[in-house]
């Protein structure tokens, strides 16, 4: 029976132990505690080796050993921060209390007789700039004794929280043993996230998933995965998946997603109040399958290919496969002649294929097509729907591009510029005439320095090697790309030929700067300068300056002086007439063919009018003299 009753009472010690352990880890915990450190004599506070390295200590109160704490729990009894007249102060900053709740201050303080409530000033700041009382009342002690302070109200939880102790009256203050307590947030369950196979299969979804690594002792109510275009991806987003409860690994599909983006994505898990995230990772859908591409302007030799995006952004780079006639699974180059089946896939943008001309075919065969593209991330599409082009028999007519120089760049409205091309022609009738269509912007002809025509007809044309010369003359601002189609005529059959030509019409606007004053010294007059730069297309033919005295005057609402001395980019004018102790804005202005155009703002402070200085009267009779004096400007 003793040892029945023995054996039950040391199981109800240890329940009462485990007890208390677990109430002891649910409730407060220490999050600072400073003793101010150990070692002998006075010192600086930032001298002194303080008991914590990971917090930043300063102020001008000094640290000592004299009059070591004791007669409170944890008294720490060694050195304590003094402070010797009202302004000393101390702060302890970098203190971590993210993860807090319910965090509290105390600290050991020793008072002089007469000392009040407060006189040492306590307060925090979470930005170093805005600091916040913490008030307290004082335990009654005797005089020249610690006692332990515990401000009222609670600290904030902040990456970098400061606290600081400021003397405000003549009493000599000392503080030990600074302790910070709080409640620890919970640590909630934790989970790796599955990662997605490099290569994402489809375009619109992903397989990812994650596996519950400790449940943090609470019961798991949701895990799934969160996605997103940029990082760190939280639950609040809609997009996610919500796998249920338990503590099981789950799987997650990746829904909805768009092709060629970047996603970003982590498995999560919640328990209780707490949301935990895995790893990060990322992956890039593939792109979009091209659309058929366009398979035309078919040669002896030749077919025009050109890229169907079919949705993919410019970024994308695309491949050219051909089949027929023994080539199997070969590819174009950049050049448009088609590798053995030994070289590698060549891939370029829409923009840098363009209409590419695939050249070295055989003549009467029919080609199979078809294009696959591939991503920023090196994901690759399908290869698209297969177009057909066959090229002409040999004794088919043909008209052969051979050197061009026809691509203009930017050109000014209503000026123009020169290029030219040639081609050759097989086949052709004796008599044939060649046509060339009409291309908004260009014109042709046959001589450099001929006469220039929308459209153009080459009689008699044999096939030997001719020039076409080219003027590129914008009306608008816009783009004027294109192609330049010629048509011959062969006994049996036409001919064709394109000629790819690209320009854009600019006007590009000049740009005026209204220069700062030279001089301080102004009175009625001033000079004021500016400059003119073209834009390169068309001159100024109007420039100037406008003033008054209102500042952030309207453009075009000033007086307007104009000016006609132009050199180079330099121009002047001279305002007369300012009154005096008046401050003046003013802008330079130029009007060119895109119109008027202003420079910033600037203005002068006129001076004040000076009084004349009185000289000897002259002419002085008995009843009347001659006043003289010295003449002022602006007077």
């Amino acid at each position: 029976m003793k040892k029945t009753l023995r054996n039950f009472f040391q199981q109800g010690i240890l329940l009462f132990v485990l007890f208390l352990t677990t109430s002891v880890s649910w409730g407060q915990v220490t999050i600072l505690s400073e003793n101010m450190g150990t070692g002998t004599g006075t010192a600086l506070i930032t001298a002194n080796a303080f008991q914590n390295t990971n917090v930043t200590f300063s102020g001008t109160a000094d640290v000592r050993t004299t009059l070591p704490s004791s007669g409170y729990t944890g008294a720490s009894g060694g050195k304590n921060v003094f402070f010797t007249a009202s302004g000393r102060d101390f702060m302890i900053s970098n203190i971590n209390t993210s993860g807090y709740s319910n965090i509290t201050l105390s600290f050991g303080q020793l008072k002089t007789a007469t000392a009040a409530n407060n006189e040492l000033v306590v307060e925090y700041s979470i930005d170093g700039t805005n600091f916040t009382l913490l008030p307290y009342t004082r335990p009654s002690g005797a005089a020249n004794a610690y006692v332990l302070v515990t401000p009222t109200g609670t600290l904030p939880a902040a990456s970098n929280l400061r606290l600081r102790f400021t003397s405000e009256s003549s009493n000599q203050w000392r503080l030990d043993d600074v302790k910070l307590t709080g409640t620890a947030a919970p640590v909630g369950a934790t989970v790796t996230t599955t990662q997605i196979a490099t290569t994402v299969n489809t375009i619109t979804s992903a397989v990812s998933g994650g596996t519950i690594t400790n449940t943090g002792g609470s019961s798991i109510t949701a895990k799934g995965v969160v996605w997103s275009t940029t990082t760190a991806p939280t639950v609040a987003l809609t997009t996610k998946t919500n796998e249920g409860a338990g503590n099981e690994a789950f799987t997650s599909t990746l829904a909805n997603l768009s092709a060629n983006t970047k996603y970003y994505y982590r498995a999560y898990v919640t328990s209780g109040s707490t949301t935990n995230y895995g790893t990060e990772y990322s992956f890039t859908t593939r792109p979009l399958t091209p659309g058929t591409p366009v398979v035309d302007n078919a040669g002896i030799n030749k077919l025009d290919v050109a890229i169907n995006a079919n949705g993919n952004n410019s970024t994308v780079r695309y491949s050219i496969r051909v089949n027929g006639n023994g080539a199997v699974n070969q590819f174009v180059n950049a050049t448009g002649t088609i590798g053995n089946a030994n070289n590698p896939e060549v891939f370029q943008t829409a923009a840098q294929w363009g209409t590419k001309q695939i050249t070295g075919l055989t003549a009467n065969t029919t080609y199979n097509i078809d294009v696959r593209a591939e991503n920023t991330a090196n994901e690759f599409s399908a290869y698209g729907p297969v177009a057909t082009g066959t090229t002409l028999p040999a004794t088919a007519p043909a008209l052969t591009i051979g050197t061009t120089s026809v691509t203009f760049g930017n050109v000014c409205t209503n000026a123009f510029a020169a290029g030219n091309f040639t081609f050759t022609g097989s086949n052709i009738s004796g008599t044939a005439i060649i046509n060339v269509a009409a291309l908004p912007g260009y014109s042709y002809s046959l001589t450099q320095d001929g006469t220039y025509t929308a459209t153009l007809n080459i009689p008699d044309f044999t096939g030997s090697s001719t020039t076409v010369y080219v003027r590129f003359t914008p009306s608008l601002v816009q783009r004027y790309n294109g192609n330049i189609e010629l048509a011959g005529q062969g006994d049996n059959a036409s001919a064709q030929l394109v000629v790819p030509v690209t320009g854009a019409g600019i006007n590009t606007a000049g740009v005026v700067t209204t220069v700062a004053p030279v001089s301080s010294e102004i009175t009625t007059s001033a000079t004021l300068l500016g400059t003119a730069t073209t834009g390169g297309c068309t001159a100024f033919s109007a420039y100037g300056f406008e003033y008054s005295t209102t500042p952030g005057f309207a453009n075009g609402t000033g007086t307007n002086i104009a000016a006609t001395n132009l050199t180079g980019i330099n121009f002047s004018a001279t305002v007369n007439g300012l009154l005096p102790s008046t401050t003046y804005y003013y802008k330079a202005y130029g009007t060119d063919g895109v119109g008027t155009h202003y420079g910033m703002q600037q203005s002068f402070t006129t001076e004040s009018l000076q009084a004349p200085a009185t000289i000897a009267a002259t002419n002085i009779t008995q009843t009347s003299f001659t006043a003289n004096w010295t003449a002022v400007e602006g007077a």
